[in-house]
């Protein structure tokens, strides 16, 4: 991360050294415990879903609170609070701790 004469890089030089691992993304985390990335959900096929429902699933690459797909589908609050309550329903998604899921 910085220069060997950096004594403000001793730190996270000496982590590197001990066998730290640089992780710059969620899969670097995956790849480091063994967990293979779920391929499966990102290519689910959704049926009986409107399109607008499947504009929000598709959306939904990862999650995210209300507000940040909010700014990603082109529905207004109340549209989208509407179509998350059926896709809740329909089994589609779960919301936990302000975060919303595909399942």
């Amino acid at each position: 991360p910085n220069g060997i004469f950096s004594a403000s890089a001793e730190g996270s030089n000496n982590l590197i050294k001990e066998g730290a691992h640089i992780v710059t993304d969620t899969q670097d985390i995956f790849d480091l415990i063994g967990i293979e990335k779920n391929t499966q959900q990102e290519n689910k096929e959704y049926t009986g879903v409107s399109k607008a429902e499947l504009i929000i699933l598709t959306a939904l690459t990862e999650p995210l609170s209300r507000a940040d797909l909010l700014a990603r589908v082109p529905f207004d609050t109340v549209s989208l609070s509407q179509y998350l309550s059926l896709l809740e329903i329909q089994g589609h998604i779960r919301e936990e701790q302000g975060l919303l899921y595909r399942t």
